[in-house]
């Protein structure tokens, strides 16, 4: 079962979330999305099931996958730049 919550924005979690995942990037009227996440999921694997879904559903997107945890301030400036530079590419 899908969760949601909803903060600043809207977090989807839980079993059958990344189901919903094309349908919130389309209601809200993105043509992109900027997928931020480690290194460890997408070589295991995990972020592919959210690339398949957006490439199903005719979605661009990008990957930064600079997360560490208890990240310094360079990482997150480095992962703002990239979201800057990704918004760009198509």
């Amino acid at each position: 079962m899908a969760n949601r919550m909803i903060l600043n924005e809207t977090a989807w979690f839980g079993r059958g979330a990344v189901g919903a995942l094309t349908d919130e990037v389309k209601r809200r009227g993105y043509q992109k999305a900027l997928i931020v996440t480690d290194k460890t999921l997408v070589q295991c694997g995990v972020v592919a099931k959210v690339t398949d879904k957006m490439d199903a559903a005719r979605l661009a997107w990008a990957i930064y996958d600079g997360v560490v945890p208890n990240p310094t301030i360079t990482v997150v400036k480095e992962g703002s730049v990239y979201s800057r530079i990704a918004a760009r590419i198509t």
